[in-house]
């Protein structure tokens, strides 16, 4: 028996769990070439980009039910009295964390922006149910490695055109629609989204710098350099200092359990030491704020805190603190402290993820959001050693798991200081699906189930 989707079960099942990532790279490559092309999309970007992002979740979310309907359609009586429910840790941290959103949003009540978040962020709890139960389950059900590393390389030559554009943009000629009244947002609306979306691209092209094969070695290098050049001249501090932690726990990570790779490896080490300490030489800009971070963290530690220190930051998260602790259990839903935060700050969101999922839906959640995130992040990198490969201690090494870890470990860091936005949480959710698919025979079974 093959299912709705007939003798091309199997093949279909895998196309669409890659689904959510290549049509996220195909809407920024959409975005790329229109902003290039149309003056007009100055303004009108502000609501293609999101009308694009949102049609790609019905897609997607009907694609997934028809697989999800094609495997129980498959099962035969006999299948369906012996199955069970077979879930990692990871998977389990994610749906107890959707299950205490909903609580949460039952109890605040579930208003327009508890459920489509508010404009220009539009990361409501429709939004977070569907990066969870459609995207990052996908992508954890991905079986083949050559899939995984087709996601993984379309993000990184997306990336690598977006940076090419936005070199375009300021040493040849000006595009109207790309960057605006920040020139190092490219397609994104402000320079710091579009350094979290660089941070990935870079932690990609890291990867494939140590473990591609000579001509991907090569593009992981280029890819790896001028995304490196963006971000320098972006100057979104936060996503720095996440480059640096995540390449750093990488290197270490591999010069311990792959040895194999070690001269690459120092190569890399050198390079980008070299790189980091020249864009301090030559960005003056970047010293100054770096000086003055570490000057008012110290300040903090000795308990001298500094309302200012992070750009604001430091206010923000000690007022969205205090908020917490009046509702620490169930919060006061999505963007339910929005405007009270804005009577203090001026600023409606707390700018770290982690602070606004306990703000919105309780410390609870935002627990049981951490443990799923750092739980896929420590699987895959455990994948990484010879004894634990997925075919056994003499098995080629599959890097894909890994590359998407180290994504995910950076995006996560640079989310302490950041905003959740429609266009680039994503990403991070299916990032977190494919480090989380190192469990092969879970694979293998699901896709042998649905093809039936």
């Amino acid at each position: 028996m093959t299912g709705i989707f007939g003798k091309n079960s199997n093949k279909m099942t895998e196309l669409i769990c890659a689904a959510p990532g290549m049509m996220y790279c195909a809407i920024i490559l959409i975005m790329l070439i229109a902003d290039v092309v149309f003056e007009s999309m100055v303004e009108k970007q502000y609501v293609l980009f999101p009308l694009l992002c949102r049609s790609a979740m019905l897609i997607c979310t009907i694609g997934w039910a028809a697989v999800q309907y094609n495997k129980q359609k498959s099962l035969k009586a006999a299948d369906k009295s012996r199955s069970r429910l077979n879930l990692s840790f990871t998977e389990v941290m994610f749906i107890c964390f959707f299950i205490w959103m909903m609580i949460s949003t039952c109890i605040n009540g579930f208003t327009k922006e508890a459920i489509f978040s508010v404009p220009y962020r539009y990361v409501g709890v429709m939004d977070l149910a569907v990066f969870i139960l459609v995207y990052m389950n996908c992508s954890s059900h991905i079986g083949s490695a050559r899939t995984r590393h087709m996601l993984l390389i379309t993000y990184m030559i997306v990336a690598d055109l977006s940076c090419l554009v936005t070199c375009f943009h300021w040493f040849v000629r000006d595009i109207p629609a790309i960057g605006g009244e920040n020139p190092a947002s490219c397609i994104f609306f402000h320079e710091n989204h579009y350094a979290y979306f660089l941070t990935m691209a870079i932690l990609i092209s890291a990867g494939y710098s140590i473990f591609g094969r000579s001509k991907m070695m090569m593009a992981g290098l280029f890819s790896l350099i001028l995304n490196m050049f963006v971000l320098a001249v972006n100057r979104t501090e936060g996503c720095f200092l996440a480059v640096i932690a995540a390449i750093a726990v990488m290197l270490i990570y591999m010069l311990i359990y792959r040895r194999e790779y070690t001269r690459r490896i120092l190569i890399l080490m050198a390079f980008f030491a070299s790189s980091v300490m020249l864009v301090l030489l030559i960005s003056e800009e970047m010293r100054i704020d770096l000086y003055y971070t570490a000057k008012e963290l110290v300040e903090i530690i000795r308990g001298e805190g500094q309302w200012y220190a992070g750009h604001g930051r430091w206010q923000l998260w000690q007022v969205t603190a205090d908020y917490i602790v009046d509702e620490p259990l169930f919060g006061y839903g999505c963007e339910g402290i929005a405007e009270t935060l804005y009577d203090y700050t001026e600023v409606y969101s707390p700018h770290n993820e982690v602070l606004a999922y306990a703000a919105f839906f309780g410390i609870p959640a935002a627990m049981f959001y951490l443990a799923g995130c750092i739980s896929a992040i420590i699987g895959a990198l455990k994948s990484c050693r010879s004894e634990d490969t997925e075919c056994g201690k003499n098995a080629a090494f599959d890097s894909s798991c890994m590359i998407a870890a180290v994504a995910a470990l950076s995006y996560l860091i640079s989310s302490m200081f950041g905003v959740a936005m429609f266009y680039t949480v994503p990403y991070f959710f299916i990032l977190i699906g494919l480090a989380s698919s190192n469990n092969r025979q879970k694979r293998i079974d699901f896709i042998n189930t649905a093809a039936r």
